[in-house]
């Protein structure tokens, strides 16, 4: 059992949910801070008045609800794990915008000339286009030189 085990170290991700009334309630937290001071990445939900089993007794409460889908949504992050950033030959004005927002130094330049319009909405609803598209939808975000700028900018990326 990993719990007994005085050396931690080296174990896999862990994922541990528990509700406050819980009897095992703390034990569950000390396990999850000894995880946790071990450097072993460490998820803890402690649902507030969940009793042991309580999502299998009232499976139809908020509560239970809440817990089952953060179970979910581990396992969900357990067998699918991020996925780096895809590789981009160049970047441009025509590099669409969810690209140049997962480079951290094109964001940069992003932020650095229209921070207002890359903090909002729009970046979120246009990232499958383009700068260059977007300035022609939304000309009042963007000048000529504006864009030459940006593009200057980005062209020195790789």
């Amino acid at each position: 059992v990993p719990a007994r085990e005085k050396n931690l170290a080296g174990l896999p991700p862990a994922f541990i949910a528990v509700g406050s009334v819980d009897l095992f309630v703390n034990e569950d937290i000390e396990y999850a801070q000894r995880l946790i001071n071990a450097g072993v990445p460490t998820e803890l939900l402690v649902i507030p008045g969940g009793y042991h089993g309580f999502q299998h007794g009232s499976p139809e409460t908020i509560l239970a609800q809440r817990f089952n889908d953060a179970i979910d949504a581990s396992i969900t992050r357990a067998f699918n794990p991020p996925q780096p950033p895809p590789q981009v030959e160049g970047y441009s004005l025509d590099t669409p915008i969810a690209l140049l927002l997962l480079n951290p130094q094109a964001r940069a330049i992003l932020l650095k000339y229209m921070p207002d319009v890359i903090n909002g909405p729009v970046a979120q609803l246009a990232g499958g286009i383009s700068l260059k598209k977007l300035s022609i939808m939304a000309p009042e975000n963007f000048s000529e030189e504006k864009l030459q700028l940006i593009d200057s900018e980005l062209a020195g990326l790789h």
